[in-house]
């Protein structure tokens, strides 16, 4: 059964090549954008997780006021601080 596929399979890309060279692509780009999007989400996540106590790893920001867009929050803060 597994064999009939496989033959079927083979002549069917061998009678419409672009075809099965634009799916073959597109499977193969989907895979690499699904890979790479994986491995930012994991570092993102993995972001200060080797410290011992990082659930008690706070950050402090400085929030700027725009006109039109809201505020924005930059990991800056001033000399004083």
């Amino acid at each position: 059964m597994l064999k009939s596929y496989l033959l079927v399979a083979l002549r069917t890309l061998r009678r419409q090549t672009s075809y099965a060279t634009l799916n073959v692509l597109g499977l193969a780009l989907g895979i690499a954008c699904f890979v790479l999007i994986a491995l930012f989400v994991q570092h993102e996540w993995s972001f200060d997780r080797h410290h011992p106590e990082a659930d008690q790893l706070y950050r402090v920001e400085q929030l700027m006021p725009r006109a039109f867009m809201g505020t924005r929050r930059f990991p800056a803060t001033p000399a004083p601080l």
